[in-house]
């Protein structure tokens, strides 16, 4: 069980684990010779540092009954983390288009979580 990935429903939990795969897709696809496995841990520990950081923000979305997955800043927090975790391995594209890339995949992410068919209302 990891402490720090948001608990407050399975969905949060599926969430985070999908950024953490959608980065993993990004950084691989620039051709990084780099170890896979340590890759995915260092996104998977920056992430849950953003998470970990968000907590009091998480809690007052929530009470508000808003979803995590509509909360930009977060989204942007978390693609940036995603970024510097990346710049620890030999990046082989230019850095602006593999911090896009996060960036735009971590938002489709938080759409799809945010549609009428997952039930909740999204303003991303």
């Amino acid at each position: 069980m990891s402490p720090t990935v948001p608990k407050h429903n399975g969905q949060d939990k599926e969430f985070f684990h999908q950024l953490v795969d959608e980065a993993f897709a990004v950084v691989r696809a620039t051709g990084i010779p780099c170890n896979a496995h340590q890759l995915r841990v260092d996104l998977w520990l920056a992430l849950r540092r953003v998470f970990a950081r968000e907590r009091r923000r998480q809690r007052l979305f929530l009470a508000a009954g808003k979803s995590l997955h509509r909360d930009k800043r977060l989204i942007a927090r978390l693609a940036e983390a995603a970024y510097q975790a990346a710049l620890g391995h030999a990046l082989q594209r230019p850095f602006v288009a593999v911090e896009l890339a996060i960036w735009e995949r971590f938002h489709d992410v938080a759409k799809n979580y945010a549609s009428p068919e997952s039930g909740v209302r999204s303003s991303i």
